[in-house]
């Protein structure tokens, strides 16, 4: 799982996307207090280590969970709408999604190919 992510991040890091600006206290309280999109934004800072200084695989799913848990249709189709656009982040939300079962049959096969 952890080469998965960390190659993910890296095809992240080519993709142009807005930058991950946002604090990660920030998008902790956002998350906290209901926001799917801080939940996501708080994943992706950890899945690239912009929040303890390392990558943490455990700690992106469960902001991930947190955010399927507020709303999880809204949640997993806007992730999928995004990576059928070819939006790198949320292939690699959508494949956190499937490879931890998170609302949807666990199907670590698909999450590598997103």
């Amino acid at each position: 799982m952890l080469s998965a992510i960390l190659a993910l991040a890296g095809a992240l890091t080519a993709a142009p996307q807005a930058p991950l600006d946002r604090d990660p206290r920030n998008a902790a309280r956002g998350c906290s207090d209901g926001e799917i999109g801080a939940c996501l934004e708080l994943a992706l800072l950890h899945s690239h280590g912009r929040v303890n200084g390392w990558v943490s695989p455990h700690l992106a799913a469960e902001a991930i969970q947190h955010a399927v848990s507020l709303d999880p249709d809204l949640t997993i189709a806007s992730q999928r709408e995004g990576c059928a656009r070819g939006e790198a982040r949320a292939c690699l939300l959508l494949g956190l999604i499937y490879e931890n079962g998170t609302a949807v049959a666990e199907d670590p096969r698909l999450a590598a190919e997103l």
